[in-house]
């Protein structure tokens, strides 16, 4: 999925000539904050001006859907529902039913700067509130992140991510951050590169392809086009998220069996898992030596939340092993170890594609740290000027910053 951002940009000119007609996707947002909405007899909106649009921004740091959930529950739900179908409790006082922005065929159409933009200014001829007085920069841009994730269920992005594994991960690596490969491709964890985006325009990328990229219509079909650039869009977020609070599970916390379970019946219980030995050795790749005795820790993730993880030591010779480790068919399994107060990870290990009592090799690359700044390269600068607040304003730069060199560059 080769230079994919060039052909977003392009993508995008007729889709901000029309962002004014994408405005109404989050209609009806947060009139909760109203005791009553209840429109008089023979009612007819307003001719009220909205208010002046700011222009686009990008978020300084990467949304995250999960802290959105609850700004959503508030501010939201109350019209548009809790799964975005718009059946909230005061949806029936209002003029007209708000958009269902949890359906594919609306949330698809949307980037999350088009839905930043609304919930900032609202529609106030549509009833909708704007919070950008409200709500935070960063809370603005985690609700929108969790009101894209409505219309894509879980199981469509685990499927999204084997896909991209197999397909994608190659040139832009397993989190987005480019691979193993001298083809120039966008850093999907740069908070100015997925905002701008929807998913349509991410999908069409997919399938016709793009620069050096190929299309990967004939070797996808339309579902799976559409669960990878579901999960290529996640890729945008922030990935540690799941809290006891939302029902999720919390990072560092093992799911229960059914065997674990007071109340599970024997019969019912699912046959036992398999498992396998996972191990690997840790190399360096500025050519220095691998002390012994480093903590490697093994994460499994499902439906990319974390859900166990077990920890161990390497050997004189840099080598680790865990054993006895399950393999049910949707974990993904990373290994990571603490070098010099950086981390560095492995792979990712599909347990689907393990089989039962195999030994798999997850070998992890560290580098030296350098306090030598020559080998850094500034890619580029975006400069952010904030004003929803009356009385100030805000000006945040983000740096994009590469490092050419086969060491960790740290502060002297």
């Amino acid at each position: 999925m080769n230079n994919v951002l060039s052909g977003f940009k392009k993508a995008r000119i007729g889709l901000w000539m029309g962002v004014a007609v994408l405005g109404w996707l989050l209609s009806g947002c947060g009139v909760s904050l109203a005791a009553d909405v209840t429109p008089p007899p023979d009612y007819q909106p307003p001719a009220t001006p909205v208010p002046e649009r700011v222009e686009t921004v990008f978020p300084v740091a990467l949304p995250d859907p999960a802290a959105g959930k609850a700004i959503f529950a508030v501010k939201c739900a109350a019209c548009h529902g809790l799964t975005g179908l718009s059946d909230g409790e005061q949806s029936g006082n209002l003029p007209t039913r708000p958009p269902q922005i949890g359906l594919p065929e609306v949330a698809r159409q949307a980037s999350a700067a088009d839905w930043y933009q609304v919930v900032t200014n609202g529609r106030l001829e549509q009833m909708m509130p704007p919070f950008g007085q409200s709500l935070s920069d960063r809370e603005r841009w985690d609700v929108v992140a969790y009101s894209l994730s409505l219309s894509v269920p879980q199981e469509e992005l685990a499927a999204g991510m084997v896909l991209y594994m197999e397909n994608c991960s190659g040139c832009h690596g397993a989190n987005g951050r480019a691979g193993q490969t001298d083809v120039s491709v966008p850093d999907w964890g740069d908070p100015a590169v997925l905002p701008l985006v929807s998913l349509s325009e991410i999908y069409e990328v997919t399938t016709q392809g793009v620069g050096q990229m190929p299309g990967f219509s004939e070797k996808l079909n339309e579902k799976e086009r559409w669960a990878v650039a579901g999960f290529v869009r996640t890729l945008g977020y922030q990935q540690q998220r799941g809290t006891a609070a939302s029902g999720e599970v919390p990072q560092g916390t093992a799911v229960p069996s059914a065997a674990e379970s007071p109340n599970s019946d024997p019969q019912d219980q699912p046959a036992p898992a398999a498992k396998a030995q996972v191990e690997g050795q840790v190399q360096n790749g500025s050519g220095g030596a691998v002390p012994a005795g480093l903590d490697v820790t093994l994460s499994a993730y499902e439906n990319m939340q974390l859900v166990e993880t077990q920890a161990g030591v390497t050997d004189a010779l840099g080598r680790f092993r865990f054993e006895n480790v399950e393999l049910p068919r949707d974990r993904v399994y990373l290994a990571s170890v603490n070098y010099e107060g950086f981390v560095f990870t492995s792979d990712l290990l599909r347990a689907a594609e393990v089989e039962n009592g195999a030994a798999v090799s997850l070998p992890v690359l560290i580098y030296d740290k350098s306090t030598d700044l020559s080998g850094l390269s500034a890619d580029r600068l975006h400069i952010f000027f904030d004003f929803s607040d009356p009385t100030k304003m805000q000006v945040v730069s983000l740096y994009i910053i590469s490092n050419l060199t086969d060491r960790v560059i740290t502060a002297a």
